[in-house]
């Protein structure tokens, strides 16, 4: 199980003596709740088993959405609009945690997902572009997310944002729309199966 980066998390400074993990600033690791979940990040040159530094460092490259796709980035505009901004908002009932809208982004070419390991996975760049912005084209989902945020949330100082929580999938009048993380934390929950499998075949 990948750990959820949104989750408030508490640094716990540990060292190796003789093979075994310590508390840092001495005396056994406190003590945690059953079952929890972690990373232990050392550096690439600590991990002297190259099988198993193979392992964490595989990569892999998935399409995810096709050419064509669409895609919404949610918004929240706060300033009175005009018609013919409002025409592009897409306003789906009872998907979102919180308020907002949508506007449509349109993939020219696949979205694609870059696996890493236990890293959390990465979109590849990907020409799209955004019908509220004609004549405009973005190089990636980030880029795309924040030119509408610069035109659409003018009270916001920043402009960036988690994609895989701020955009959204079509995924048809079955399923309807759906965050782009659903589908990261698909991909990667198959890519960890892979990792294990080739673990266990391997004995190590």
């Amino acid at each position: 199980m990948i750990p959820d980066p949104l989750e408030k998390t508490v640094l716990i400074p540990v060292k190796i003596v003789e093979g075994k993990v310590e508390f840092f600033y001495g005396g056994p690791l406190p003590v945690l709740k059953e079952g929890v979940v972690g990373d232990l990040r050392v550096p690439r040159y600590a991990v002297l088993d190259e099988a198993v530094l193979e392992k964490l460092e595989m990569g892999e490259t998935v399409e995810i959405i096709p050419a064509g796709g669409r895609l919404g980035a949610l918004i929240n505009i706060k300033d009175s609009i005009s018609d013919e901004i409002r025409k592009y908002l897409i306003e789906p009932k009872g998907i979102f945690d919180g308020q907002g809208q949508l506007i449509e982004i349109v993939l020219q070419e696949p979205l694609r997902l870059r696996l890493r390991g236990t890293k959390r996975g990465e979109l590849c760049e990907c020409r799209c572009t955004i019908s509220a912005l004609p004549g405009q084209e973005a190089i990636s989902i980030n880029q795309a997310y924040t030119l509408i945020s610069i035109k659409y949330e003018t009270h916001r100082r920043s402009h960036s944002g988690n994609v895989f929580e701020k955009v959204y999938c079509w995924g048809g009048n079955t399923e309807g729309w759906f965050k782009l993380a659903v589908l990261r934390d698909a991909e990667e929950a198959k890519f960890e199966q892979i990792i294990l499998m080739k673990q266990s075949s391997t004995g190590k």
